[in-house]
């Protein structure tokens, strides 16, 4: 919610400074991560193991380019949607700031509670009704004519992009062979 302010003192290279120096900021919470996650395999169980992984269903293809296709439209928002919002609505910079905070916010409740919907509705259906409320979020964008209803729209942006993340990630696990779950997850990101 401080872009805004840091923008109006020091423009975009004070922003940029400042968020390099929360990224190396944040090398210090590796301190509490494992070194390692699992003990090294012993010779005897190397040997047992495969270490070929089983092919991939031809569905974890259709996942991927569907994903891929779905980032492309959202790097291309992305990427000029702030500028859209002054341009075109008006929206001050002290708002783009405060909108690009609350949108990343905004999915911190939806990421909270989306196990309990999940538990009562399909997550293929998570994932359409993600899917459509990101196109239909996108679309209202255009038919916007003011900055004043952006607020609401970018909290709805936040349970929509979640919905439809936390949907694909479950159908890539599930469509996965469990020998490569976390490589398809990975690769699908």
């Amino acid at each position: 919610m401080f872009s805004g302010v840091i923008f109006a003192a020091g423009g975009y290279a004070l922003m940029f400074v400042i968020s390099a120096g929360l990224n190396i900021f944040s090398l210090i919470f590796g301190r509490g991560l494992p070194r390692q996650t699992a003990d090294a395999p012993s010779a005897e169980t190397a040997e047992k193991v495969s270490f070929t992984p089983p092919p991939r269903p031809a569905s974890i293809y259709i996942v991927m380019v569907s994903w891929f296709l779905f980032y492309i439209g959202v790097s291309s928002v992305n990427g000029f949607l702030n500028p859209f919002f002054q341009q075109e609505l008006g929206a001050s910079t002290a708002l783009i700031g405060v909108l690009v905070s609350v949108s990343a916010l905004a999915e911190i409740p939806a990421i909270m509670e989306i196990a309990r919907v999940m538990r009562h509705v399909n997550f293929r259906v998570t994932m359409m009704l993600g899917i459509v409320g990101t196109a239909g979020l996108w679309v209202a964008f255009t038919l916007l004519d003011s900055a004043n209803w952006l607020l609401p729209l970018m909290v709805v942006r936040g349970l929509f992009f979640t919905m439809q993340n936390i949907a694909n990630t479950l159908l890539v696990s599930q469509i996965s062979h469990p020998f490569n779950a976390a490589t398809n997850q990975s690769i699908s990101q």
